[in-house]
């Protein structure tokens, strides 16, 4: 969306609708282009993402307790499809537990930065570097853990990885400066339209995500 609106509660209100960047009045041609770039990927993901879920849907009804630990990127696409099948809203809740899977690979184990990625994001070279910092033997031993469990009220999932943390504060919630940015809002809009609550622990290297299970019940922003 391009507009002259940069008051929060606008911003919010577009998101809440659907709209997942934005391109605030003036803007550099630079930015503009950066901005379709990383939507069209994140349009791909979505379609890709969406279309593994309901292949899993029918599967999984009886699973009450579960643990998994991957290392990659393409390995939290995979786990990101699979668990948010066991949702009553899969196709939204995949969307903002990928993000939270990839933050702990890139910003937990590989500890790229937000500067770092948004360097990277700009020169296309975001997924090279993660794998490149997987491979380094500090880094080839790491995993990030999941537990799934499912109680009669709620779905809970538990992300812990093996980096130092981070400083999650500042991501919980929509922040205007960032509005322009290629990244930086997943975070925010996983608290906004994928789950009912969001819970960092720690120094922030592990995160709680509740997915209510009553059908009818809308995400609390």
């Amino acid at each position: 969306m391009q507009t002259g609106a940069t008051a929060t509660e606008q911003v919010v209100e577009g998101i809440q609708a659907g709209v997942s960047y934005y391109l605030t009045k003036p803007f550099e041609p630079e930015v503009l282009l950066s901005l379709i770039q990383a939507a069209s990927r994140d349009a791909a993901d979505v379609d890709a993402l969406q279309a593994e879920v309901r292949t899993y849907q029918s599967m999984l009804e009886l699973v009450e307790q579960s643990d998994f630990s991957f290392r990659t990127l393409a390995q939290a696409h995979a786990l990101a499809a699979f668990l948010s099948a066991f949702s009553p809203d899969p196709e939204r809740v995949v969307l903002g537990l990928l993000e939270m899977l990839l933050n702990a690979v890139e910003h937990g184990n590989v500890e790229i930065t937000y500067e770092e990625k948004t360097r990277l994001v700009a020169e296309g070279t975001w997924e090279q570097e993660v794998l490149w910092r997987l491979a380094l033997p500090e880094n080839a031993d790491k995993k990030v853990h999941v537990h799934y469990e499912k109680t009669p009220h709620e779905i809970l999932l538990s992300i812990t990885d093996e980096g130092q943390g981070f400083d999650w504060a500042r991501y919980l919630d929509l922040s205007l400066e960032r509005a322009n940015h290629s990244h930086g809002r997943g975070i925010a809009m996983s608290k906004m339209l994928s789950f009912h609550e969001i819970l960092y622990l720690g120094c922030g290297n592990q995160v709680v995500c509740k997915v209510n299970l009553a059908r009818d019940e809308e995400v609390e922003s």
